[in-house]
């Protein structure tokens, strides 16, 4: 695990801001926990394989892999602001399935694999 969440999607730059105040907050409080505290994410900035098996890690591993959360939060919002790729062209879809609870139509690995870049590192 690599990556945060993005608080831009769907947001003006304001709202993207005070996400991200709100997102290193959250993420200052997980570093708190035992270091063996399993994080199953929501979102990751890779495409993964659709194996069935959670993507997981520990805390530790978190720790050691993602720097963002331990910058001060000045540093942390500037740095995910100036970071934001451009918006997923699917994004509003997921947003929409997500809302109404449907499966997509064909292969959903198509709609979430590769294009569906909800997080940041």
């Amino acid at each position: 695990m690599e990556s945060v969440g993005r608080p831009d999607l769907g947001a003006t730059r304001e709202e993207a801001e005070r996400k991200a105040r709100a997102l290193h907050g959250s993420l200052r409080r997980l570093l708190v926990l035992d270091p063996r505290t399993l994080v199953l994410p929501g979102h990751t900035s890779e495409a993964i394989p659709f194996d069935r098996e959670p993507i997981s890690g520990a805390l530790a591993e978190v720790r050691d892999n993602l720097p963002l959360p331990r910058e001060e939060e000045e540093a942390f919002v500037e740095k995910i602001a100036s970071r934001a790729p451009p918006t997923p062209e699917n994004y509003e879809r997921i947003v929409e399935l997500n809302r109404t609870g449907e499966l997509p139509e064909g292969d959903p690995t198509e709609l979430e694999a590769g294009a569906n870049r909800c997080a940041m590192g």
